[in-house]
């Protein structure tokens, strides 16, 4: 990373950032891209510039320059509470007047209000995007996902409570007419869209139809709605569940601890094992000391050697499960629903070989004793099963 002082060399190195992650790092489709900065340069590396961010007033700048700043933030450092009120305090109505050919600056605007979780900033600034005729085809297609997706967190509460009014839904129906006007009436997010209005409405059989039904290229797409792309029809469906449940042959079970009557699980891939996995045994082991944590992991297998040396240096048992789906063949949203159901899908074997079985995910922390604190709100998601 180049030598920067001030805010002008700042501002510069902002705007080599963003062109990079627009072509490099969400090229394909939108992800907040701050995880591939701070992977690539490690803090050492970022502390030089980090430390130009000191005694910038961001009062003094214009709109765009604030937002250019907190992009860069973004990106080499962990954003503040200050960071983030900033964010929900940018000129948006400017931002999107005086930067109608810099569709960089306004892919930023987005990013920034989408990871600070400023929907009603994120829905007008999707929706002025929209409306101000910008000829960048990706950042419509965003603007439009982002647009739809701001009007269901707005709503998200009240739908998983089952209170959504119709006012709500005619708010959602407009957003989508509005994407609808602007990509045109056969784009292929249409679909989507109206899978989700549907869903909101309560017919969640049009909402399957619609989603299944889509085309496979609905275009530039968060992962919001290229999820969407998974669905499969109500047939598919009922077919796949009418199939008996194999049992994993007995091989793929690795008990190398056979004493214990309960269990946790957690179940992951090899690049969510290097990642996370060891992070998570830490919180477990300092809690549960010589308990039993038991790994499905999937289209790997973690060797005998390592998970030796994980025991004796947390001081817990380890079990092994190898799953051999094979999860190359699989695109990413339906890798990583795979991995996450996989613990669901064989927990009757689970139970048949543990009295009680608890579960969590691998890329979360614990806050108390596993078997003391389930229900309590510091368990990072984590479910439990009996017999």
């Amino acid at each position: 990373m180049d030598q920067v002082t001030g805010v002008v060399g700042l501002l510069r190195l902002a705007t080599r950032a963003r062109r990079y992650d627009r072509r490099y790092v969400a090229g394909k489709y939108y992800r907040p891209t701050g995880f591939a900065w701070k992977q690539a340069f490690k803090r050492p590396r970022r502390k030089p510039v980090i430390a130009e961010f000191v005694g910038i007033a961001l009062d003094d700048l214009s709109p765009r320059d604030q937002l250019s700043i907190l992009g860069l933030r973004y990106r080499l450092a962990l954003l503040s509470s200050e960071d983030h009120r900033a964010i929900r305090g940018l000129q948006i109505d400017q931002i999107v007047a005086s930067a109608s050919a810099a569709s960089d600056l306004l892919f930023d605007l987005l990013l920034l209000l989408h990871v600070a979780e400023d929907w009603a900033g994120l829905s007008a600034a999707s929706e002025g995007i929209l409306t101000s005729g910008h000829g960048d085809n990706d950042l419509r297609d965003l603007a439009a996902d982002m647009l739809v997706q701001a009007k269901y967190q707005l709503i998200k509460l009240k739908i998983f409570q089952n209170t959504v009014a119709q006012d709500d839904v005619r708010s959602v129906a407009a957003a989508i007419q509005l994407t609808e006007t602007v990509l045109g009436g056969n784009h292929p997010k249409q679909a989507h869209y109206k899978g989700f209005l549907a869903a909101i409405s309560g017919d969640l059989i049009e909402a399957v139809n619609w989603h299944a039904g889509a085309p496979a290229n609905a275009g530039y797409s968060t992962q919001f709605f290229r999820a969407a792309a998974s669905v499969i029809s109500l047939a598919e469906m009922k077919a796949f569940a009418g199939k008996p449940q194999r049992s994993l042959p007995e091989g793929c079970w690795h008990m190398r601890h056979t004493g214990h009557s309960e269990c946790s699980l957690i179940s992951t891939d090899q690049g969510y094992f290097t990642t996370y996995f060891e992070g998570f045994l830490e919180s477990f082991s300092l809690l549960n000391p010589g308990a039993l944590l038991h790994v499905h992991a999937v289209d790997f297998e973690p060797t005998p050697g390592r998970i030796t040396e994980l025991e004796d240096r947390y001081g817990v048992h380890i079990n092994i499960t190898h799953d051999p789906q094979s999860l190359r063949r699989l695109n990413p949203d339906l890798r990583k629903g795979y991995c996450a159901g996989a613990r669901y899908m064989y927990l009757p074997d689970y139970l048949s070989r543990y009295s009680r079985v608890i579960i969590h995910d691998v890329d979360g922390v614990l806050g108390k004793p596993a078997w003391r604190t389930f229900g309590s709100p510091r368990m990072v998601r984590s479910g439990i099963m009996r017999l």
